[in-house]
């Protein structure tokens, strides 16, 4: 049986506190959670599933999506979420069968944060994705050593950067007065 909590996990929710058992609120999802700790009147439960808010996959790991299908299918398919993401557009094709099953791809640290922009260091063994774990939205700007680009979106929800093997500086800034966003606005775009 699967968690029908992948969003949470995705917003790297660490902690769920509810008013009554796990298994009165959310049966399916109760086998998936240790024993809660009783806080008051509290149920509390640690997510050991939730995803770092930076993470990086290699392309072989990419998984291209259609959000119709995913609606259709009634939700997000089954992946390890911290190793493998929905890129959209996903343009570029990995080998998968090229890359020994358990090697890392990458690493990412936050080194800077703030409402309007989070700074990145990123350490790739191979080309692939940056996924960030904030809401998309129009506005939002990426720079890959300085030089910008559009974000992807990312598991569904989130954003994500194309990065080359190496070792880079990525930021993500929320600029909507640039004016390229500005332009694509009046000319009817969402960014």
């Amino acid at each position: 049986r699967r968690s029908r909590s992948d969003f949470a996990d995705l917003l790297g929710i660490r902690l769920v506190v509810l008013g009554a058992p796990m298994e009165a609120v959310d049966p399916a999802s109760a086998p998936f959670f240790a024993a809660p700790r009783r806080v008051g009147p509290a149920w509390v439960y640690d997510n050991p599933r939730a995803v770092p808010r930076a993470l990086f996959v290699g392309r072989e790991e990419a998984r291209a999506y259609d959000p119709a299908a995913l609606v259709a299918g009634g939700g997000l398919p089954a992946l390890d979420w911290r190793r493998e993401a929905l890129i959209d557009p996903l343009t570029e094709r990995g080998d998968a069968a090229a890359v020994p099953a358990g090697t890392p791809a990458g690493s990412v640290q936050i080194v800077d944060r703030r409402s309007d922009r989070i700074d990145l260091e990123v350490t790739a063994a191979r080309d692939g994705f940056v996924v960030l774990h904030d809401m998309a939205y129009p506005g939002w700007v990426v720079y890959v050593d300085g030089m910008p680009q559009e974000p992807r979106r990312a598991n569904v929800l989130f954003m994500a950067a194309a990065v080359p093997a190496g070792r880079h500086d990525v930021s993500f800034a929320y600029e909507p007065l640039a004016p390229r966003h500005l332009l694509s606005l009046l000319a009817g775009g969402e960014r």
